[in-house]
């Protein structure tokens, strides 16, 4: 995999597990909606998929592959998953001891200062708008537009050390969705997790070794 994909994709990750720590992710919604994200040097397009507690979003990245990352709350798993090459990653959403995945809105004091700036109207859903100033600096904070209706936030702004990065979900359409966009497809082999703290790094795809995944019955 080449070295600008993965940067891509770590950019991706980080913006995603802020969304995970400061969003609650308690909505009992079903929708997709196009996703734009943009970061001091490139913007970049996608879609995303909510149903419950879990996610998936679809990136369109400018070297090819898509990657696909998905959410699950319910397992506190986060799968990467790069149907060119049919291999997926996986981490838990678990992060210097916190459950990043079951912190909720309730529980954000423990890791930022949250503030309501009130009600602004995006893409059409009245949002309530909170920001959020983390206690680890590298951080930074977080302003997140959150969708009364869908309980989800559906714009983010974070400033970081390393700049600002927007994330925005546009045309976003209420409908049912298939199970099957939050499970690992069959046939996939798994792999090592190569740019977070504390995971064993890999030079590069070729003479990796993996089992292919198979799904289970439920």
């Amino acid at each position: 995999m080449k070295t600008n994909r993965l940067s891509l994709f770590c950019t991706f990750f980080i913006a995603a597990m802020f969304f995970i720590c400061t969003g609650g992710l308690v909505c009992a919604a079903e929708f997709s909606a196009d996703m734009i994200q943009s970061t001091p040097n490139y913007s970049v397009k996608g879609k995303i998929f909510v149903k419950g507690k879990n996610f998936r979003e679809e990136i369109i990245s400018p070297g090819g592959g898509h990657p696909i990352i998905i959410f699950r709350r319910d397992k506190n798993l986060i799968w990467t998953i790069m149907p060119k090459n049919r291999m997926y990653m996986e981490m838990p959403g678990t992060q210097k001891g916190q459950m990043l995945a079951q912190i909720d809105q309730n529980d954000i004091k423990d890791i930022a200062e949250k503030k309501y700036l009130g009600t602004e109207k995006i893409n059409g859903f009245v949002c309530d708008k909170y920001k959020f100033t983390f206690k680890d600096k590298t951080r930074g904070t977080t302003t997140q537009w959150i969708s009364k209706k869908l309980q989800f936030p559906i714009k983010i702004v974070s400033d970081t050390s390393n700049g600002r990065i927007v994330v925005e979900y546009k045309n976003i359409k209420e409908t049912k969705l298939s199970d099957s966009l939050f499970t690992i497809p069959e046939g996939y082999t798994k792999m090592t997790m190569p740019c977070m703290p504390g995971m064993k790094g890999m030079k590069g795809m070729k003479g990796m070794k993996g089992r292919p995944f198979r799904r289970m019955n439920r």
